[in-house]
Formats: C-alpha cells, sequence, structure tokens
C-alpha cells in the first residue's frame, strides 16, 4: 500500500551522463587522467507531477482493498478460532457429566449381575434371566467406554481447536 500510495507522489529524478568523444585517444599519463577536451559531462534534475495517474490510483487502490480484505479475513478467521474454542469447550462439559453417570449404571448393572446370579444358584431364576443381566452389564461398560472414547476425542479436538495440539503431543515443526 505504501509503494502503491508512493506512485501518486511528484517525482524528482537526478539524472547525471559523461561521453567521451574520441575514445581512440589516450588522455591519461600512468593511469591519471590529465585532459577533459574529449567528453562531454551533463547533470540534470526531471521533475514530473503524475496528474490523472490513473495506473497509480487503480494500483493505489487496488492495494488498499486487498489490505482490507486481508484484515477481514484475519477477523473472520479469529472468530471461527473463537466459535470452535467454545463448541469444543461446551462438548467437552457435555460428555464429562456424562462419564459419572455411565460408571453408576455400570455399577447398578454389577450388582444386578450379582444379585441375579445368587437368584440363580437359588433356583430362583433361570438361565435367560442371568443372560438379560450379564447383557445390561455389557451395555452400560460399552456405553461408558464410548462415553470415554468421545470424552478423549473432546480433549482432541478442543487442543486442535486452540492450535496447541501439535504442543501438547510434544511435535516440533522445523
Amino acid at each position: 500500500e505504501k509503494y502503491a500510495r508512493h506512485n501518486l507522489l511528484p517525482r524528482l529524478d537526478l539524472i547525471a551522463s559523461m561521453r567521451d568523444n574520441d575514445p581512440s585517444a589516450d588522455r591519461s599519463v600512468a593511469g591519471y587522467d590529465y585532459d577533459t577536451l574529449g567528453r562531454d559531462w551533463s547533470v540534470g534534475v526531471m521533475f514530473s507531477v503524475p496528474l490523472g495517474n490513473m495506473k497509480a490510483r487503480a494500483g493505489r487502490d487496488r492495494a488498499e482493498s486487498e489490505l482490507k480484505q486481508a484484515a477481514d479475513e484475519k477477523k473472520n478467521t479469529e472468530a471461527i478460532i473463537v466459535a470452535e474454542v467454545k463448541i469444543s469447550v461446551k462438548s467437552l462439559d457435555l460428555i464429562s457429566q456424562e462419564i459419572p453417570q455411565s460408571e453408576r449404571a455400570v455399577e447398578a448393572a454389577r450388582k444386578v449381575v450379582d444379585g441375579e446370579w445368587a437368584r440363580f444358584e437359588l433356583n430362583q431364576v433361570g438361565n435367560r434371566d442371568l443372560l438379560q443381566a450379564q447383557d445390561l452389564l455389557a451395555v452400560s461398560e460399552r456405553n461408558r467406554i464410548q462415553n470415554l472414547i468421545r470424552y478423549n476425542n473432546a480433549i482432541v479436538g478442543l487442543l486442535a481447536a486452540e492450535g496447541t495440539l501439535l504442543d501438547h503431543l510434544g511435535v516440533v515443526m522445523n
């Protein structure tokens, strides 16, 4: 953007030139010039003011537009990151509340299995009732494991949203 604005400013150039009229003439003694008669020198200053410089103005406008677009993209990216972090924190919170419930369900299912086993040994229930209790325990344990997996995935999601996953895993990029 600075460069594009610079092109709209007046320009002042210093111009200098030297020309040797007779390149075949030897005008030196031991490497020192002693005569400048065969050379033309000119020094000048050129001043220009861009009037209606449409190309420079278009370049400036394009640079300003690209700068604004980059700032907008940065702001949008920051908003997306904040939203992803909030969603990840909420998800982690919800899943962490389900883990104790699933652990209580497993403990309750174990008690049911123990009770059904005791009743089975007393011939008060059949194989079917005992198998149903064991199936309830298996479903409860599966749900608990799934909740633990979801919890760990939520932690990974939060670390990824925060941008700290690689640091957490000890990955160093060169």
